[in-house]
């Protein structure tokens, strides 16, 4: 919540965000809906890509109902595709503050 809260710093600083997570469309479309997200949540059901960026979360084993989830963080990219930052975590209660986003 504290993304969308704080939309309007992203975009004062000319930054867009988008979330990606293992749920399906259903899922992250009731999650938005209820929470009043407006930017981009992005569905990777078979994580796929969560795999490619290699932030599968291997700390969950693969019968777990979690499996598939990536480890908590974000990429800063530019609009040419290139990755100038990046900042990931193993504890789901870690998150990177907007503060420390923006820096």
């Amino acid at each position: 919540m504290e993304l969308q809260e704080n939309l309007d710093i992203f975009e004062w600083n000319d930054i867009r965000i988008c979330a990606i997570s293992y749920d399906p469309v259903e899922v992250l479309d009731r999650f938005a809906e209820k929470h009043n997200i407006t930017y981009p949540l992005l569905s990777d059901v078979d994580s796929q890509v969560i795999r490619r960026f290699g932030i599968l979360n291997t700390h969950i084993p693969e019968a777990h109902p979690w499996y598939g989830v990536p480890f908590p963080g974000t990429f800063m990219v530019k609009e040419d595709g290139t990755v100038i930052d990046k900042s990931f975590y193993a504890d789901h209660g870690v998150r990177d503050s907007v503060d420390g986003m923006l820096q």
